[in-house]
């Protein structure tokens, strides 16, 4: 068990005025019951004294039963004689209410999360709606508060267990990266690349770190044309042949046992043109700099100014047309911290979060050089498992299996 993790939430919690805390977010059970659901339909309350409660589909209770607390209950789901969920749902979270709410305490719930992190069955995902929030008023009344601010500010530093999940995740996500360099060569397609990125995740992932809960979500890009609109939040593998001296970019989020790694590598195929070079080494530098810059105390603004300086000093600024970072944890992106023009919050110990300056050229072509880095006491930790260098002449052997 994180024991600092459920420490420092029932320490919030009842700071807050929160009895009990409600969630079923796979990204929250994650987090707070130490279980990655496979479905999606799993529930947690978790009161501020005493112990938690978990509802999960009785194919999930094994898995359920390794996370962290002894009080799992099943119902049937999934079967041709399984019965309406809700009325499971409804039986549970009465039983919480009799048992663990104080007179006038809170009950908090995820009732304003709008990007969320899929279970392991990520193609069909199960999400809290209306009449689950219906559920929740009919159970508990008045007291009912949406949470999600008290949620993602709990998120939003990193405890050591935490962190040695999210190196484990890195260390996944680099099988992808070295895939990544040794495919990418004139005659292949985009689709392929990604395929053979996407098999080194699951199959080397599994077999370096005993990780059985994989899931990866590579997006590559290649050509003047598509590398140039690389920054879009999602780009298309496409049946695009890469050419000889192409560029080619790949985006690889990776899921392991419910925490991500998040990074992305620029290479060309074949001989690298001196124009490619010089803005390779800008987008390199620019990376170095933020990097460099992050630490306890300093402001986002801050670190994001240290890359965009390089890039604007190159010439180059208006093409960098995206943040240089988003937060990362039990979700792909999460909202702290931010590293942007104007956000003047500041780092904090334990925040995790990308640097991942870019430079997109229409009719030329985009570089993006992707990390992830953990504020450490004193400057940062690079979590990423892999070279650092964005080009074809870096040493990313230390990403093979």
């Amino acid at each position: 068990m994180d024991e600092e993790r459920v420490s420092r939430c029932r320490e919030a919690m009842r700071e807050a005025g929160i009895g009990l805390l409600v969630c079923r977010l796979p990204e929250n059970m994650t987090l707070l019951a130490g279980y990655y659901p496979l479905t999606g339909m799993n529930f947690l309350a978790l009161p501020s004294e005493g112990e938690p409660s978990l509802l999960v589909p009785e194919s999930e209770e094994k898995e359920a039963s390794a996370g962290w607390w002894e009080q799992v209950r099943t119902f049937s789901f999934g079967r041709v004689d399984s019965p309406d969920p809700s009325v499971a749902v409804e039986q549970f979270l009465t039983d919480v209410r009799e048992r663990r709410i104080a007179e006038g305490a809170a009950v908090g719930f995820e009732g304003s999360f709008e990007s969320v992190a899929p279970a392991l069955l990520a193609g069909e995902s199960s999400l809290p709606a209306l009449p689950y929030f219906d559920l929740l008023k009919k159970v508990f009344g008045a007291s009912v508060r949406d949470a999600t601010d008290f949620i993602m500010a709990q998120r939003a530093t990193k405890t050591r267990v935490e962190l040695e999940k999210m190196r484990v995740a890195s260390r996944v996500a680099a099988c992808g990266l070295s895939a990544f360099r040794h495919a990418v060569e004139p005659g292949r397609t985009e689709a392929e690349i990604a395929g053979i990125v996407a098999a080194a995740v699951m199959r080397d992932g599994v077999r370096v770190t005993g990780a059985e809960r994989i899931l990866p979500f590579p997006q590559v890009s290649s050509g003047p044309e598509h590398t140039s609109v690389a920054w879009r939040p999602c780009v298309i593998s496409s049946d695009r042949t890469i050419r000889e001296g192409d560029l080619v970019v790949l985006e690889l989020g990776v899921v392991v046992n419910g925490f991500w790694a998040d990074n992305t590598r620029t290479f060309t195929a074949g001989q690298e043109t001196p124009r490619q070079k010089e803005i390779r080494e800008v987008v390199e530098t620019a990376q170095r700099e933020a990097c460099a810059a992050l630490a306890p105390g300093v402001r986002c603004s801050d670190v994001d100014r240290a890359a965009r300086c390089v890039i604007e000093e190159a010439g180059l600024g208006e093409y960098f047309i995206h943040v240089t970072g988003h937060g990362i944890g039990t979700r792909y992106h999460e909202p702290v911290p931010i590293l942007s023009p104007g956000n003047d919050a500041a780092l904090e110990t334990g925040m995790v979060c990308s640097v991942e300056p870019g430079v997109y050229i229409p009719g030329f072509g985009g570089f993006r050089k992707e990390d992830i880095l953990a504020v450490a006491e004193e400057g940062s930790e690079n979590l990423t498992a892999c070279g650092q260098g964005a080009g074809a002449s870096d040493d990313d052997e230390s990403c093979s299996a």
